[in-house]
């Protein structure tokens, strides 16, 4: 938490230096490549570790291409069919950079294509920003590049302009191609697609549809124009939300040469609309036809501009992201298109001084030809113009916008009487393109939390029968949804149960994302802790008996006797004692796990009593009777007490005598009976064990 405070003071003190009123100029903003997107992890791999990119900053995700275009040989060629995720693009501010790993902090909710086709570009956010000198982006470079973007939370004042004019995608360069020759003349090569060793016409300008990457031919992909065929025709104009213009044929060729009626197609229209809000730059012109090298090349498109303002002084000073023209001259070659004009993009609260837009098309390139009215090569078609797209549903008053289609090249430098002077040879220019309101910046708000579980416990020991609390602690973005692997599919971040055996539980928890983790807890189920202690047995007061327990003696077990006296060792699975009563023994046996059992044995003591071996019946008050010795503490009832003679006649009942407290010598008539020897058996329940005592004892008188 500490480090977190840290990390951010640090990103605030940064934010609030660059948002404080500032002037500005030149490239603003950082471009970077993107390798791979990881939805469940809300993250962005880059090429490098992002330098110029920190915590908190404002950054743009958009696939630049990427569309399913018609790439069959004919008149369709390059004709969208599925805009799939070309053009999607959302704003977000950054979580973590890890090396080369970008976190966003906002959920992202578009698809994206990587392959070359995404960017990440960062955005800075100022307070109130004057527009020193020109403000400008890096070039569309095959990968990244070819946007403005800015955020102001004042005013941005104009004295200067932005300018993406013809920083966005591609014009086609030049190849050579071999010239036609029939014999008797004819139309020249008339395909839509070819391959450069094809050797049929000029390549492609570059658009959103890769399949017209190093191919050639009249066929636009999509809003790259393209290129004009053999022979020396001029290429087609880039587009964006409208068609490019088609390049010049050539005209007047020379008997048995063949001729140029197939230039490069203007680029096909893109749809702008606010229910899929995708943004596109303008596409590259196609070259022109060349056979000696001095075609020229096809224009860049215009890029894309972002600004997001409070408010606008624009002091009539311009916002461009015109389409490039051509400004060589072909010369007995084909001319290149102009490039389509880009896309601008305006949440602005107000404007509060004139403010020009241009989202003007390239002009396709002129041609000037050696020889007056004879083999009038083609010249380029006119780029389309731009779109300017604002939250506004109509352009405001002080914005003055013009998104003209770029008009086509002509032939130059011939006398006005030539039949080509200042002539098209049929190129057209490239559509007007337009304003559309209510745009909605795609800017999520569901902030990203990283996906995490922590079990608790990770692994667990329980005893046979016990009940186990386990609970997955997870966090993760939106609602969490949990499964466990018990008998009951349990959905619940906690789970109690009764394991019945070693098992590896699971807790699959997925956000809102539809990304999973998984968590364990291993148990492991100890048998139950069944100990019997023995014997119950019987000892005469003064010996000793070892007890024993049914368990074998693993050294995971613990045992506890008690009570303790007059015993050898209480931690031994079979101590020794001696007690002097009986006594009830208790055994617990533990295992770590805390799984125990307690048994319990009784030993019973029983005393030895101490019998006369003789007695003098003489009324002298000392030793006059044969009696049962006091044992009050140790037996408590006698069940049978008679004397016998030498001839085995009772000659004593103890329980035939009331009160008796013994023998006095006399039969059960009174008479005395002879010195002699005499025999006894007692019978008593000694703490509760029935015991019997007999013996002799001898009569004196």
């Amino acid at each position: 938490m500490k480090s977190f405070s840290l990390v951010t003071c640090a990103v605030l003190l940064l934010l609030s230096l660059e948002v404080r009123s500032q002037s500005i100029s030149g490239v603003i903003n950082n471009y970077y490549e993107v390798t791979g997107i990881d939805h469940c992890n809300n993250s962005i791999t880059l090429t490098f570790t992002p330098a110029g990119l920190a915590i908190g900053d404002h950054v743009m995700l958009v696939q630049m291409r990427g569309v399913d275009a018609e790439a069959d040989n004919t008149v369709t060629y390059g004709s969208i069919l599925n805009l799939a995720k070309s053009g999607n693009y959302e704003l977000f501010t950054v979580q973590d950079i890890v090396f080369n790993v970008v976190t966003l902090n906002e959920v992202i909710g578009r698809a994206y294509e990587v392959l070359g086709r995404v960017q990440l570009v960062r955005i800075p956010e100022y307070g109130d920003v004057t527009i020193a000198g020109t403000v400008t982006g890096d070039a569309w470079d095959g990968a990244k590049g070819g946007i403005i973007a800015m955020i102001s939370t004042g005013t941005i004042t104009f004295n200067a302009d932005i300018d993406a004019t013809g920083i966005g995608f591609r014009g086609a360069d030049v190849i050579l191609n071999t010239p036609c020759v029939t014999g008797v003349g004819g139309p020249g090569a008339n395909g839509y697609v070819t391959t450069i060793p094809e050797d049929k016409g000029a390549k492609k300008g570059e658009g959103i549809s890769e399949n017209g990457d190093d191919f050639c031919s009249r066929g636009a992909p999509a809003n790259g124009g393209g290129g004009g065929n053999d022979r020396q025709t001029g290429g087609g104009g880039g587009s964006n939300n409208v068609a490019g213009g088609n390049g010049g044929q050539l005209l007047y060729p020379p008997a048995g040469i063949c001729g140029g009626s197939y230039p490069g197609i203007g680029g096909w229209s893109l749809t702008y609309d606010n229910a899929q809000n995708k943004i596109w730059m303008g596409g590259g012109g196609g070259a022109g036809s060349s056979n000696i090298g001095t075609g020229t090349a096809g224009g860049n498109g215009g890029g894309i501009v972002l600004i997001i303002a409070n408010d606008i002084q624009g002091n009539n000073f311009f916002v461009r992201s015109n389409g490039e023209t051509v400004a060589a001259v072909a010369s007995d070659d084909g001319a290149g298109g102009g490039g389509g004009a880009g896309t601008i993009l305006m949440q602005v609260a107000s404007v509060a001084s004139p403010l020009n837009v241009q989202l003007k098309g390239g002009i396709g390139g002129n041609v000037d030809n050696s020889f007056d009215g004879i083999n009038c090569v083609g010249p380029g078609g006119g780029g389309s113009g731009g779109i300017l797209w604002m939250d506004a549903a109509g352009i405001p008053g002080a914005i003055v916008l013009d998104a003209a289609g770029g008009t086509p090249g002509v032939t130059v430098g011939e006398a006005a009487v030539s039949p080509c002077f200042n002539s098209s040879n049929s190129a057209t220019s490239g559509s007007s393109g337009g304003f559309l309101g209510g745009l909605v910046l795609p800017q999520p708000t569901e902030i990203y939390i990283p996906l995490t579980i922590d079990m608790i416990p990770d692994d667990a020991v329980v005893c046979q029968g016990n009940e186990l609390y386990m609970e997955a602690v997870a966090t993760g973005t939106g609602d969490l949804g949990y499964h466990w692997n018990d008998e009951l599919n349990s959905n619940t971040p906690t789970l109690t149960t009764i394991p019945s055996t070693d098992y590896t539980y699971q807790c699959i928890v997925t956000d809102d994302l539809g990304c999973s983790l998984i968590g364990f807890v291993v148990v492991d189920v100890v048998d139950t802790v069944a100990i019997t202690a023995f014997p119950d047995t019987t000892l005469v007061i003064g010996s000793d008996v070892q007890l024993h327990t049914n368990m074998d003696v693993p050294t995971d077990y613990t045992y506890s006797w008690s009570p303790v006296y007059n015993m050898d060792d209480p931690s031994s699975p079979d101590p020794t004692v001696w007690p002097y009563e009986t006594t009830t023994y208790c055994v617990t046996v533990s295992h770590p796990s805390g799984c125990n059992s307690t048994d319990c044995i009784t030993i019973l003591v029983a005393a030895e009593v101490a019998f006369p071996n003789a007695f003098t019946p003489n009324e002298d008050g000392i030793n006059d009777l044969f009696r049962i010795p006091p044992v009050a503490n140790l037996c408590e009832d006698v069940t049978y007490f008679k004397v016998f003679n030498r001839w085995g006649e009772a000659v004593y009942d103890y329980f035939e005598t009331s009160d008796s407290p013994g023998w006095d010598g006399t039969d059960g008539n009174g008479i005395a009976q002879e010195i002699g020897t005499y025999l006894y058996v007692v019978k008593m329940v000694c703490d509760g064990i029935p015991e019997t005592y007999s013996g002799a004892v001898h009569l004196l008188r």
